[in-house]
């Protein structure tokens, strides 16, 4: 009977230790989660978004781009798209 007691007090204390382990790995998780999002945030923040020019088929978006940016007075290069 001492046995089962024992054995059933390892089992208690071993879950407590996986259950704090596990909200730690959740905690950095969440961490990890957060700084992939403000890093995704941040690769955009130059980045433009065209809206209202119709898409056509087989369109070649360097030459809508740059026509874009002709009519606005800016250059656009290939390397900016």
């Amino acid at each position: 009977m001492c046995g089962i007691k024992e054995r059933n007090s390892q089992l208690k204390t071993k879950n407590e230790e996986i259950a704090q382990e596990l909200a730690e790995l959740r905690g950095m998780a969440k961490e990890s989660s957060l700084r992939i999002t403000a890093q995704d945030q941040y690769s955009r923040n130059k980045n433009l978004e065209v809206k209202g020019i119709p898409q056509e088929k087989n369109e070649n978006l360097v030459a809508v781009l740059t026509k874009v940016g002709d009519a606005l007075g800016e250059q656009i290069s290939e390397h900016d798209v």
